[in-house]
């Protein structure tokens, strides 16, 4: 089995998936893969939030509707790749950190689908 895999560094999966000229982007052939946590996307946009490196407080402290909001900047920026894309992407979303609400979370999951 043949195969090409690209790395991109950790905070960087919105920038991959909304730059034009990304490995993501350009991929036209395969399967482009993004693994990310609901949460992670959330610091990524916005480093100070609770539960972020350096931060002292803990994930649970993250708003609901923050939650909501990476959810929605994730599913824009997929809509943009997908158009841009002619590869399939599979979105992959492992578990969150434990402390996170389940309700929370699902309801924000649910913004994905």
């Amino acid at each position: 089995l043949r195969m090409n895999v690209a790395w991109v560094s950790y905070g960087s999966c919105l920038d991959e998936l909304v730059q034009a000229d990304s490995s993501l982007n350009s991929n036209g052939t395969g399967v482009n893969i993004v693994c990310a946590r609901l949460e992670d996307i959330l610091h990524e946009r916005h480093p100070g939030l609770p539960g972020s490196e350096g931060s002292r407080e803990r994930h649970d402290a993250i708003p609901q509707e923050s939650l909501y909001s990476a959810a929605e900047l994730l599913a824009a920026a997929i809509r943009y790749s997908s158009a841009s894309c002619s590869a399939p992407l599979l979105l992959l979303l492992p578990p969150s950190a434990p402390e996170l609400s389940c309700s929370s979370l699902t309801l924000a999951h649910e913004k994905l689908s």
